[in-house]
Protein backbone atom coordinates (compact mmCIF):
# COMPACT_ATOMS: atom_id res chain seq x y z
CA UNK A 1 0.00 0.00 0.00
CA UNK A 2 0.73 3.50 -0.83
CA UNK A 3 1.37 6.30 2.12
CA UNK A 4 -0.62 9.46 2.13
CA UNK A 5 2.28 11.12 2.53
CA UNK A 6 3.62 10.19 -1.44
CA UNK A 7 0.21 11.25 -2.87
CA UNK A 8 0.19 14.20 -1.16
CA UNK A 9 3.43 15.29 -2.50
CA UNK A 10 3.23 17.19 -5.98
CA UNK A 11 5.68 17.90 -8.60
CA UNK A 12 7.70 21.27 -8.44
CA UNK A 13 7.03 23.50 -11.29
CA UNK A 14 10.27 24.55 -13.26
CA UNK A 15 11.93 27.81 -11.75
CA UNK A 16 12.08 30.46 -14.25
CA UNK A 17 15.56 32.00 -15.37
CA UNK A 18 16.69 34.86 -13.06
CA UNK A 19 17.31 38.14 -14.72
CA UNK A 20 20.31 39.21 -16.93
CA UNK A 21 21.24 41.93 -14.32
CA UNK A 22 19.84 42.28 -11.29
CA UNK A 23 18.63 45.80 -10.01
CA UNK A 24 17.42 46.30 -13.77
CA UNK A 25 14.31 45.07 -14.65
CA UNK A 26 14.47 43.88 -18.28
CA UNK A 27 10.93 46.03 -18.92
CA UNK A 28 13.65 49.11 -18.09
CA UNK A 29 15.49 48.13 -20.42
CA UNK A 30 13.23 47.99 -23.26
CA UNK A 31 11.63 50.99 -22.45
CA UNK A 32 15.10 53.37 -23.12
CA UNK A 33 14.73 52.14 -26.71
CA UNK A 34 11.31 52.48 -26.92
CA UNK A 35 9.85 55.88 -26.71
CA UNK A 36 7.21 56.72 -23.17
CA UNK A 37 3.94 56.53 -24.04
CA UNK A 38 3.35 58.94 -21.22
CA UNK A 39 4.14 62.53 -21.21
CA UNK A 40 6.51 64.59 -19.85
CA UNK A 41 5.16 66.24 -16.70
CA UNK A 42 6.91 69.66 -16.24
CA UNK A 43 6.64 71.38 -12.58
CA UNK A 44 5.79 74.43 -12.40
CA UNK A 45 8.27 76.12 -10.35
CA UNK A 46 6.35 79.02 -8.75
CA UNK A 47 2.25 79.11 -7.87
CA UNK A 48 0.69 82.05 -8.76
CA UNK A 49 -1.97 83.03 -6.02
CA UNK A 50 -5.38 84.04 -7.43
CA UNK A 51 -6.27 86.28 -5.05
CA UNK A 52 -9.88 86.91 -4.41
CA UNK A 53 -11.30 90.33 -2.41
CA UNK A 54 -14.98 89.47 -0.62
CA UNK A 55 -16.78 92.65 0.12
CA UNK A 56 -20.34 93.10 0.55
CA UNK A 57 -22.73 96.16 0.61
CA UNK A 58 -23.37 98.73 3.73
CA UNK A 59 -27.08 97.08 5.08
CA UNK A 60 -26.73 93.38 4.84
CA UNK A 61 -27.76 91.45 7.38
CA UNK A 62 -26.12 88.96 9.91
CA UNK A 63 -26.60 85.84 7.64
CA UNK A 64 -25.13 88.03 4.60
CA UNK A 65 -22.02 88.33 7.27
CA UNK A 66 -21.78 85.10 8.14
CA UNK A 67 -21.51 83.86 4.89
CA UNK A 68 -19.13 85.85 3.59
CA UNK A 69 -17.07 84.80 6.66
CA UNK A 70 -17.90 81.29 5.59
CA UNK A 71 -16.69 81.86 2.06
CA UNK A 72 -13.59 83.95 3.51
CA UNK A 73 -12.54 80.63 4.81
CA UNK A 74 -13.09 78.25 2.57
CA UNK A 75 -10.93 80.70 -0.08
CA UNK A 76 -7.39 80.31 0.50
CA UNK A 77 -5.95 83.66 -0.79
CA UNK A 78 -9.23 85.82 0.08
CA UNK A 79 -8.99 89.41 1.50
CA UNK A 80 -11.54 90.95 3.08
CA UNK A 81 -12.96 94.45 2.43
CA UNK A 82 -14.84 97.14 4.53
CA UNK A 83 -18.58 97.67 3.33
CA UNK A 84 -18.74 99.14 -0.21
CA UNK A 85 -21.54 101.81 -1.09
CA UNK A 86 -24.32 101.21 -2.47
CA UNK A 87 -24.74 104.55 -4.84
CA UNK A 88 -21.08 104.05 -6.30
CA UNK A 89 -20.36 102.42 -9.90
CA UNK A 90 -20.03 98.48 -9.94
CA UNK A 91 -16.81 99.27 -11.97
CA UNK A 92 -15.11 100.82 -9.29
CA UNK A 93 -15.35 97.10 -7.90
CA UNK A 94 -12.55 96.37 -9.84
CA UNK A 95 -10.37 99.34 -9.64
CA UNK A 96 -10.71 98.21 -5.61
CA UNK A 97 -9.67 95.21 -5.92
CA UNK A 98 -6.56 96.49 -8.42
CA UNK A 99 -5.33 98.46 -5.41
CA UNK A 100 -5.44 95.27 -3.33
CA UNK A 101 -3.87 93.39 -5.28
CA UNK A 102 -6.34 90.80 -6.23
CA UNK A 103 -7.30 89.58 -8.98
CA UNK A 104 -11.00 88.97 -8.79
CA UNK A 105 -13.35 90.27 -6.58
CA UNK A 106 -17.21 88.64 -4.86
CA UNK A 107 -19.77 91.01 -4.23
CA UNK A 108 -22.99 90.84 -1.94
CA UNK A 109 -25.14 92.99 -2.07
CA UNK A 110 -28.71 93.12 0.14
Amino acid sequence: KKSCTSMAKAKKPARAAPPAAEGKAPAAAASSAEPSAYPAVLRRSTHTRKKVLVLCSRGVTTTFIELMEDVLKLLPHAKKDPKFDKREALSSINEIADLGGCRFAVYFEA
